[in-house]
C-alpha cells in the first residue's frame, strides 16, 4: 500500500468523523437540556381609591409647598395596590386615567418631622421576585383635579406602564375613607 492510498484514506476518515459529529449534536448534553422557563410576569393586586368629592362639591384648601406644589385647590384622591414582580425588574413610570385632569405617581417622606408629599422621579422600581405596595403615607397614584365624584363602591380604570412589562390597564375599586 502506497503511502499516497494510506493519506487518502485517512483523509477519508477525517472527514467521515466530522461529518458525523455534526450530525450527532442532537445527543450533545446541552441540546437535550430543557428551556429555561420564561420569566414570570407581574402581577397587580388590591388596587383601590379614596372615594372622594368631584369638581363641583370640593372644599378648596390652598396650594401648599407641602405638596409638592400641587394645586390643592383642585379636587383629589389616591390609587394604592400591590405590584409583585415576575423573574425581572421592572419600573412603573406612568400612570393614567379619564376621572382626573392629571395623574402623577407620587411619594410621601418625613422631613423635618413633617411629612411631605413629591412627585416620584424616575417611576417606582418593582424588585424582581419582590414587591412594592404603593400605600397611604408611601408611594401613590396622585389623581388631581377629579372629574367626577369617587363614590364608595363604584369602579374606575387605570392605566399603567411599565419599562419592561409595558402597557397594563387595572380596574380600581373605590372604598370609603373609612374602610
Amino acid at each position: 500500500m502506497k503511502v499516497q492510498d494510506i493519506l487518502s484514506r485517512g483523509l477519508w476518515i477525517v472527514v467521515l468523523v466530522a461529518v458525523l459529529s455534526a450530525c450527532g449534536g442532537a445527543a450533545t448534553p446541552a441540546a437535550v437540556m430543557p428551556p429555561s422557563p420564561a420569566p414570570v410576569g407581574l402581577t397587580i393586586t388590591d388596587v383601590w381609591a379614596r372615594a372622594a368629592g368631584g369638581a363641583m362639591n370640593m372644599p378648596t384648601p390652598t396650594a401648599s409647598a407641602d405638596m409638592g406644589g400641587m394645586d390643592m385647590a383642585k379636587p383629589t384622591s389616591a390609587v394604592y395596590m400591590k405590584i409583585t414582580g415576575g423573574g425581572m425588574a421592572d419600573k412603573l413610570i406612568q400612570a393614567e386615567s379619564t376621572v382626573a385632569e392629571t395623574v402623577e405617581l407620587h411619594t410621601v417622606e418625613m422631613k423635618d418631622g413633617v411629612m411631605k408629599m413629591r412627585p416620584v422621579e424616575g417611576g417606582i422600581d418593582v424588585p424582581a421576585n419582590g414587591s412594592v405596595e404603593l400605600k397611604p403615607g408611601g408611594f401613590h397614584i396622585m389623581l388631581i383635579g377629579l372629574k367626577q365624584e369617587l363614590r364608595a363602591g363604584e369602579k374606575f380604570d387605570v392605566k399603567l406602564t411599565f419599562e419592561k412589562a409595558g402597557v397594563k390597564q387595572v380596574t380600581v375599586e373605590i372604598r370609603s375613607v373609612q374602610q
